[in-house]
């Protein structure tokens, strides 16, 4: 399981069980252009993951322009030029879900939250094998969240998954 605390938009923590600061999620403060984007603004990194001593960039793609931000959207995580992971939202699904493709496995990310309460589920043939949920306090100045996720995924998998939760419902 891996505990996510975020205070700003822009920086998030991430902790083991025992409560150790393992690494960080940073996302620039600019836009970020996308990979296949016509429009380079100089910032190509959406977000940069430090975590188990190493950097990985989260970079994304826009396809099926339309106007009104209507596009479908496919998320990358990087380990230099390697593709780690891949994630997929599509405009005919309402974008409440994501379809993930982690070491050659098909999953699905489902949006299941409710009022105030990010939650999702990590589906796999139609059955659930993870969740994400917020477990933020009532008044409580950091957000909190929980990755519970197959023990197959190391926490760059599980962080890669909190920010694809994230991006969907734009929380912090």
């Amino acid at each position: 399981m891996l505990i996510v605390k975020s205070t700003t938009v822009f920086l998030k923590r991430f902790y083991d069980l025992n409560g150790e600061q393992i690494g960080t999620l940073t996302i620039a403060p600019w836009v970020g252009g996308a990979r296949n984007g016509r429009l380079n603004l100089g910032h190509d990194d959406v977000a940069k993951l430090e975590l188990t001593g190493r950097t990985y960039r989260l970079e994304y793609e826009v396809s099926n322009l339309r106007s009104f931000g209507e596009n479908d959207i496919r998320y990358f995580l990087m380990d230099g030029t390697t593709v780690l992971a891949t994630a997929a939202a599509y405009h005919h699904d309402n974008k409440r879900k994501w379809d993930l493709e982690i070491d050659s496995r098909s999953f699905e990310l489902v949006n299941r939250s409710s009022w105030h309460r990010l939650r999702f589920a990590l589906m796999q043939d139609n059955a659930q094998v993870g969740e994400i949920q917020e477990t933020t306090r009532l008044l409580a100045v950091t957000r909190t969240y929980e990755v519970r996720a197959p023990g197959s995924f190391d926490p760059v998998i599980q962080a890669f998954l909190y920010h694809l939760a994230a991006v969907r419902t734009n929380a912090s």
